[in-house]
């Protein structure tokens, strides 16, 4: 079999699969950032398929149409991403064949933030409260210190999400009225966590998928769907106890936790 990886990256999914030992027939390595490729160790190796592209393109499709063996498609956390998903997955179904793999991983588990995550937000306030008394007790105790690793302006120590979102303001691409949470959300567009709590025209709500759209979408079995991380956020760093509680969460509700992998198959 084949395996064609969509948005791989630099290329963790690839040596997750190579470590494997699995014995592909070609590896596609389906990535249209090239600064992302320039990253991936492998690129030279007989079996890989280097597709500079997205899966939609003709050089895609190019690459891959002289190849009718069965093939297992891969996307880790990349089908959140996508903007236009009912042509994304129209495009797929027609490169998938009768019993070729799609394997989904990490995924938000829309179903969750949609109907659970509201039990969590009493647990997230208490979060937030312990956190903000801790580290006004730590200033009081100790004198704020600059990490030795901290730029004069500070822009080193920010999170990858400010130093974008600050990049986009001083090229005036964004005005000083659009947030991180508005960026988050659009690159993490299929996630209703991102989006519950902006303001947007109804006109402009693609909606969120679920996996049993994809499947029905693609004319796929789901053969195999697990969650995970069911505080997301809301546990209180206690390894032992927060451990225990998502065991037991998982043993009550196995399809209900935040992110979700699943397997389909072509019917």
């Amino acid at each position: 079999m084949a395996v064609v990886d969509i948005g791989a990256g630099t290329g963790d999914s690839y040596w997750l699969v190579r470590n494997t030992k699995y014995n592909f027939s070609k590896y596609y390595f389906v990535e249209p950032f090239g600064s992302m490729i320039e990253k991936f160790g492998d690129k030279n190796h007989s079996d890989v398929v280097i597709v500079n592209d997205y899966l939609e393109s003709e050089t895609c499709s190019a690459a891959m149409s002289e190849d009718r063996n069965r093939k297992v498609f891969i996307m880790c956390a990349s089908l959140r991403t996508i903007d236009q998903m009912g042509r994304f997955l129209g495009v797929l179904k027609k490169e998938m064949q009768k019993g070729d793999v799609f394997f989904l991983a990490i995924e938000p588990n829309n179903e969750y933030f949609g109907k659970y995550y509201k039990f969590m937000m009493p647990l997230l306030f208490s979060k937030r409260v312990y956190r903000k008394v801790k580290s006004i007790l730590l200033r009081i105790s100790s004198p704020l210190k600059r990490g030795a690793g901290a730029s004069v302006n500070g822009f080193d120590s920010l999170h990858t999400l400010d130093k974008s979102l600050k990049h986009l303001q001083e090229k005036k691409v964004v005005n000083d009225k659009f947030t991180r949470e508005m960026l988050y959300a659009m690159v993490y567009y299929n996630n209703y966590l991102c989006w519950r709590n902006i303001d947007i025209p109804e006109n402009h709500n693609d909606g969120f998928f679920t996996i049993e759209q994809v499947a029905e979408a693609l004319d796929c079995k789901i053969s195999d769907f697990s969650t995970r991380t069911y505080l997301y956020g809301a546990d209180m760093g206690f390894e032992f106890a927060d451990g225990m509680i998502e065991k037991g969460l998982h043993f009550l509700a196995p399809r209900h936790g935040s992110t979700f992998s699943a397997t389909l198959v072509k019917k």
